[in-house]
């Protein structure tokens, strides 16, 4: 069976776009509301300090890479080998789902609750963070990786197909994350399939996967064409995501906003 987690790490690490770990660490140190960063959460969450985070990571510490850790150590230039690219999967969601819990919080009353936002320090870890307990939860993190890794490729076809040089780099990122022929199989098979907003969308039937699916394609594209803009609008028009909501997510990866 095709590990979904491991394959988003490896294109986290990849980088579909030039922005994408810049996108990432500004999302990390965006201040909450309580004035704290996304970053010292989810270093508190996983029994991290924040400013040991890399070390901890370098490490192979199991609590650092196991979570959220990983993503901030790799970002910060620590994670490395196939572990880490797995992990980074797993961070990625749970990151993703805590941009996706802010935009929606007074926006979309219980649309987000109880999902994979990363929570204070003595609570449980959220899916991404921590293992999947249950088959129902390993079913869940397997569904979400595949429609958010669908997500990223899609986003990246908005001004053109991904050229075969660009398909050999993110192939040779896999390999160095340890992925089988069968993963590589799957990921070229969709950087092949034509551009498909429609289908990408009618798998999305929460609006918390919604919000998660926009922010996953905005770490694919720089954003700095009318095409890639127009796949956005296009994009949140048919998630049915409140301006409010897309505003949020844009301003938390650091996405300048349309020009009037």
């Amino acid at each position: 069976m095709i590990d979904m987690r491991s394959i988003l790490g490896g294109l986290i690490d990849a980088g579909l776009a030039p922005s994408t770990s810049q996108r990432i660490e500004h999302a990390l140190k965006t201040p909450q509301a309580d004035g704290g960063s996304l970053l010292s959460r989810i270093t508190a969450a996983a029994g991290q300090a924040a400013s040991d985070t890399k070390q901890q990571a370098q490490a192979g510490n199991p609590v650092a890479i196991g979570g959220l850790g990983a993503l901030a150590g790799a970002i910060l230039g620590g994670a490395k080998g196939s572990a880490a690219r797995g992990a980074l999967g797993g961070a990625a969601l749970a990151l993703l789902g805590q941009i996706a819990y802010q935009a929606l919080q007074g926006r979309l009353p219980g649309a987000a609750a109880g999902r994979s936002g990363a929570g204070a320090a003595g609570e449980d870890l959220p899916l991404g963070v921590r293992e999947p307990k249950t088959p129902g939860e390993e079913a869940v993190l397997r569904s979400r990786s595949q429609i958010l890794l669908q997500a990223m490729i899609n986003a990246a076809k908005a001004d053109g197909q991904i050229d075969g040089r660009e398909m050999d780099r993110i192939l040779s990122k896999l390999d160095e994350a340890g992925a089988d022929q069968e993963a590589k199989d799957f990921v070229l098979a969709e950087m092949r399939r034509p551009l498909d907003l429609e289908g990408l969308a009618a798998q999305v039937e929460a609006p918390d996967l919604a919000a998660e699916v926009y922010a996953a394609s905005l770490l694919a594209i720089e954003v700095d064409t009318p095409a890639e803009r127009s796949y956005l609008d296009r994009l949140a028009t048919t998630l049915e995501l409140t301006p409010a909501a897309r505003q949020h997510i844009e301003s938390v990866l650091g996405v300048k906003a349309a020009a009037v």
